[in-house]
């Protein structure tokens, strides 16, 4: 997010004034209220600890993770209507793209990490505690957003079409790997 707020700078683009940037003990909080609160601690158990190992089941990990991100945007749609979140601020279309792009590599942690929900409950958590604190969904021309987004469709598609190159990186595909939560 960081580097998405950069490239923002260089492309001209003005960063905005970080309210918290002089304040690491109400940041660490905010982590804390983030993932007890804030959506990923409940989250996590049921599209990666519970949906995840029933559709790698019968689906590989990949097509799990990208049914998974769909269902995930659907389970936000209400918050596009409600003022004051994140997401009302955000096009619907560009939220589903990073969302699903998330599921991704949500799901590529998850399976990589022998099925762990934690990994992924902290990456979660990093993810939405980061975006309030560097303000991306809240940038006046949406710029950051879209380019947080580029970044996770980049890595998601790596991910989707990298097969067993490199130690780990085959697994998730076969009946060998499929592990109970």
């Amino acid at each position: 997010m960081v580097c998405a707020l950069v490239l923002h700078a260089e492309l001209g683009g003005a960063i905005p004034t970080l309210p918290a940037a002089d304040k690491i003990p109400l940041v660490i909080a905010n982590f804390a209220l983030v993932l007890l609160i804030g959506g990923p601690l409940g989250e996590e158990f049921g599209w990666r600890g519970y949906a995840m190992p029933a559709l790698t089941a019968r689906l590989n990990w990949r097509a799990a993770a990208l049914i998974v991100g769909v269902l995930w945007g659907l389970w936000h749609l209400p918050l596009f209507f409600l003022a004051g979140t994140a997401q009302s601020q955000i096009p619907i279309a560009l939220f589903m793209i990073n969302i699903v792009a998330s599921s991704v590599v949500f799901g590529w942690l998850f399976e990589h990490t022998k099925r762990s929900v934690l990994p992924v409950i902290v990456l979660h958590t990093s993810v939405n505690a980061w975006a309030g604190i560097l303000l991306l969904p809240l940038a006046t021309t949406g710029e950051t957003y879209a380019l947080v987004t580029t970044f996770f469709v980049v890595v998601a598609v790596v991910l989707l079409f990298r097969t067993g190159s490199g130690p780990g990186l085959g697994r998730g595909d076969d009946a060998t790997s499929q592990q109970s939560c």
